[in-house]
C-alpha cells in the first residue's frame, strides 16, 4: 500500500477519534448543565410543607391529619422543597404515607418525626443531636428540623430527576465533575430512608446508582474524608483512574523521597562506572 495512502488513512482516523472525542466532552458538559439546571428548579417548587407550633420536635405527623391538627395548636407552612432535603433522617410512619389533600394537592409524609437525642457535652452541658441520613448526628443553635410533607408533583419530579441522573451515568455521560457538581442535589436524595421514599417510583438501576454514590459520597458531609473525596482526591479508584500518573503521589513528602532516591542511585551509578 502506497504510503501516501496510509497517512491519509490514519490522517482520517485520527481526525475521526478526535473530533468523536470532543463531541463527547461536549455532551457530557451539557449534560451536566442540563442536570444542574433541573435540579435546582426542583429544589426552587414550593411543594413541601413543615410543621409548626408548640412542642413540634415530639409531635407525631401522621397522628395530625385533619381537626387534629389546629386542634393541637399546629400549623402546615408551605416552603421550598429545598427546605425538607435537609440533613435529618426521613422517616415513614408504619400504616399510609399518604397524609391528605393540601390546596387540592396529594400530599406524602417523608419526616413523621424529629429524631433527636438529649445529651451532654464534654463540658456537662445539654446538647440535642439530630439522627441525620450521613450516619454522624446533627447538632447546633440553628439547626431546625422539622415533620414534613412533599406533594405528589416534588416526589415525581424528584424520582424523574433521579432516572435521568442515573440515565446520564450509564451512558457515560456523568463524568467524575459532574458527581462532584451534583453533590448537593444528589447527597439529599441518596440516603437510605429516602432510597425508601422512592421505593417503587424509580427503577432498580437508580436505586443502584444512588446506593453506589452514598456509599461513596454522602456518608457525612462534615467528615474530612468525604470532602477529599468531593474534591477528586478519594476514593482512590477514582484518584487512580483519573489522574495523570505524575499527580497520582499525594504529598509533597512522597516525591521528596522519590527524588532523593532517584539522586542515591544516580550517585551510585557514577562510582560504579567511573
Amino acid at each position: 500500500m502506497d504510503a501516501e495512502v496510509v497517512a491519509a488513512i490514519v490522517g482520517t482516523l485520527l481526525a475521526l477519534f478526535f473530533g468523536g472525542w470532543g463531541w463527547w466532552r461536549v455532551k457530557r458538559a451539557e449534560a451536566e448543565r442540563e442536570l444542574l439546571n433541573a435540579g435546582l428548579a426542583i429544589h426552587a417548587l414550593r411543594e413541601a410543607w413543615i410543621l409548626e407550633g408548640h412542642d413540634y420536635l415530639d409531635a407525631i405527623l401522621h397522628d395530625l391529619r385533619g381537626a387534629k391538627l389546629q386542634d393541637n395548636g399546629f400549623s402546615l407552612r408551605n416552603v421550598e422543597v429545598r427546605v425538607v432535603l435537609d440533613q435529618a433522617r426521613w422517616n415513614l410512619c408504619d400504616g399510609n404515607q399518604s397524609y391528605g389533600f393540601i390546596d387540592d394537592k396529594r400530599t406524602w409524609i417523608v419526616r413523621d418525626m424529629v429524631l433527636y437525642e438529649d445529651k451532654k457535652d464534654e463540658e456537662g452541658e445539654d446538647i440535642r443531636e439530630f439522627i441525620t441520613d450521613y450516619g454522624k448526628p446533627a447538632r447546633g443553635r440553628y439547626y431546625d428540623p422539622h415533620p414534613a410533607l412533599l406533594s405528589s408533583r416534588a416526589v415525581h419530579e424528584l424520582a424523574s430527576w433521579i432516572e435521568l441522573v442515573a440515565s446520564a451515568n450509564s451512558s457515560l455521560l456523568l463524568s467524575p465533575r459532574a458527581r462532584r457538581t451534583l453533590w448537593p442535589l444528589l447527597s439529599c436524595v441518596s440516603g437510605e430512608m429516602r432510597r425508601l421514599t422512592f421505593y417503587k417510583r424509580i427503577s432498580e438501576k437508580a436505586h443502584r446508582f444512588l446506593h453506589d454514590y452514598q456509599r461513596t459520597y454522602a456518608q457525612d458531609p462534615d467528615n474530612p474524608q468525604y470532602r477529599q473525596g468531593l474534591l477528586g482526591m478519594k476514593p482512590l479508584l477514582t484518584q487512580r483512574l483519573f489522574l495523570p500518573h505524575h499527580k497520582r503521589y499525594r504529598s509533597v513528602a512522597q516525591i521528596a523521597n522519590i527524588v532523593d532516591k532517584a539522586k542515591r542511585m544516580k550517585v551510585a551509578a557514577s562510582k560504579e562506572f567511573s
